[in-house]
């Protein structure tokens, strides 16, 4: 039997905005929206699966480009790079509520939980830089150079959710963290903490039974 009924349903589907913002020195800030599903365990226990998107943002860097020689003089320069890069998020997680329930009601509409998970972030990046002598000089990129990097990511957070009707209103915040890099060998990519945070919506729509 399909309700859409707080209190009764095992399964939630969702929608959210997310905003990232990276530590350091990076200043890459990024706004995207994505779905999610979750299944509830018991009363005060759940789990969840997410995909998100990312827009694109431009950013200025430099790369340094080494002559292929110690007589040449400069044997290093620094060259500005303009790049583009966008995110794709992917992950699965659990939240543990302690105040409120999973579901909650007319009497318990406030949910306040932790939350915990991992997965992998998929980063895109096109780098232009100005042109040079590359019978001289060797770039570690190459002119509108193209590369996708992959992270395996954790993260620790915490959220609240309000009962809306048959809809649950969230607001959640998460820091993750780089635990391994999935293709080292396609580009070296040093990732610090990564600060989410997210507005959404899940519904109910599983009934445990009659």
């Amino acid at each position: 039997m399909l309700l859409f009924a707080p209190g009764k349903a095992q399964w939630s589907y969702g929608g959210e905005f997310s905003y990232i913002h990276f530590s350091g020195k990076t200043g890459l800030k990024h706004f995207g929206a994505g779905g999610r599903g979750e299944y509830e365990v018991n009363e005060k226990t759940g789990v969840f699966g997410a995909i998100s998107f990312f827009l694109p943002q431009s950013y200025e860097a430099s790369v340094l480009i080494v002559a292929e020689s110690t007589t040449i003089d400069p044997y290093t320069k620094l060259l500005p790079v303009d790049s583009r890069i966008s995110y794709t998020r992917l992950g699965v997680g659990g939240k543990r509520y302690f105040l409120g329930r999973y579901e909650g009601d007319d009497h318990q509409k406030l949910g306040l939980y932790g939350s915990a998970g991992f997965g992998l972030f998929f980063g895109a990046r096109t780098s232009d830089i100005p042109s040079f002598d590359n019978s001289v000089y060797w770039s570690p990129i190459e002119d509108e150079g193209k590369a996708v990097f992959i992270n395996w990511v954790a993260g620790l957070g915490m959220g609240a959710e309000y009962l809306v009707g048959k809809t649950y209103l969230y607001l959640s915040v998460m820091s993750r963290y780089t635990i391994d890099q999935a293709n080292q060998k396609k580009i070296k990519t040093i990732t610090p903490f990564i600060f989410n945070y997210n507005f959404g919506m899940r519904i109910p729509f599983v009934a445990k039974g009659n």
